[in-house]
């Protein structure tokens, strides 16, 4: 399916409206994975072997499939744009407390391309990709 694109941050993001692979994880982010994630190579998970991710590129792998990465966790949305090509300003990433908006409906095409049906992404505990 594809999402609208009246209410983008860049009329560039429509690009990315359409048919999309979803990824769900019971798992929300922590502060330090929010951090962690901007690390790029430098993780800070090394030394507890209970995690994954402890080598600070499995991320990365989400290039193959897209230029322009995004995920929802807790009330956090968050955009890497390693080009800057599509985040406003050459951006090269955006995270936002997409709950606080000052204007909600002012990014519903974004916001709506993460609910689904099944859950209510704010209040069901996990990360969306």
């Amino acid at each position: 399916s594809s999402y609208g694109t009246d209410s983008l941050l860049t009329k560039e993001m429509g690009e990315w409206q359409g048919p999309a692979l979803y990824i769900y994880n019971s798992a929300s982010f922590s502060d330090k994975d929010f951090e962690g994630i901007t690390q790029v190579g430098n993780s800070g998970k090394v030394s507890d072997p209970t995690t994954i991710g402890k080598y600070g590129l499995g991320f990365n792998c989400s290039y193959h499939f897209t230029d322009l990465v995004s995920f929802m966790s807790r009330d956090q949305l968050i955009y890497f744009d390693p080009h800057g090509l599509f985040l406003p300003d050459g951006m090269l990433g955006l995270r936002c407390n997409f709950q606080e908006l000052p204007y909600p409906n002012e990014f519903s095409d974004i916001i709506g391309s993460y609910q689904f049906p099944e859950f209510d992404s704010v209040d069901t505990p996990g990360s969306q990709v």
